[in-house]
């Protein structure tokens, strides 16, 4: 079974001195839930870290054209995504060996901050 959760957002809402209503500046969706085999798991994980790497590789890309900021961070992620996909690899190799399905449970937490 194959499937990626909605991105749905409950939203709450709240009043400020004046009665605007304000939207809460957390949320968290649900990306990611199921049980999947080998090679969906493998589809769904590489995925969305090849998609983070060539954010940061894009980042660095930019910054490396205006000057203005170190891409120490960019270079660091890459090198953690890149881990992650190693350690992935050999995750589902075990699991195909073992003839077992993988449970994947992933949630993305945002808030409004201020820079």
């Amino acid at each position: 079974m194959f499937e990626l959760t909605s991105l749905f957002i409950p939203v709450r809402w709240y009043y400020d001195f004046n009665n605007n209503v304000l939207m809460d500046k957390n949320h968290t969706i649900k990306l990611i839930e199921g049980t999947f085999s080998p090679p969906e798991a493998a589809d769904i994980l590489f995925n969305l870290l090849s998609e983070k790497i060539k954010f940061h590789e894009i980042k660095m890309l930019n910054i490396k054209g205006h000057g203005v900021y170190s891409p120490e961070h960019s270079s660091e992620r890459i090198k953690a995504l890149k881990q992650a996909k190693k350690d992935i690899s050999q995750l589902l190799m075990d699991a195909r060996d073992e003839n077992t399905h993988i449970e994947i449970s992933g949630n993305i937490d945002i808030k409004l901050v201020r820079p």
